[in-house]
């Protein structure tokens, strides 16, 4: 299982990046999304045509404070 990070996930590159892997076939699992604007909010509430599609439990996590958090 290979872990994946987005980095600004709210914006439009990487809400389609975000989009693509949830999609994808290949044993990718999502465990941060980062987004300034958006910090602490769920995910499927920021971008709806997700709803469904990505459960992430933390919902978006501000860079600044929560990176260290996660090991890849």
């Amino acid at each position: 299982m290979t872990k994946i990070g987005i980095v600004g996930a709210s914006g439009y590159s990487g809400s389609e990046l975000l989009r693509f892997l949830v999609n994808h076939q290949g044993g990718l699992k999502i465990e941060l999304t980062t987004s300034e604007t958006y910090a602490g909010q769920r995910v499927d509430h920021v971008l709806p045509h997700l709803r469904g599609f990505v459960d992430i439990e933390d919902g978006f996590s501000n860079l600044k404070n929560n990176i260290l958090r996660h090991s890849f």
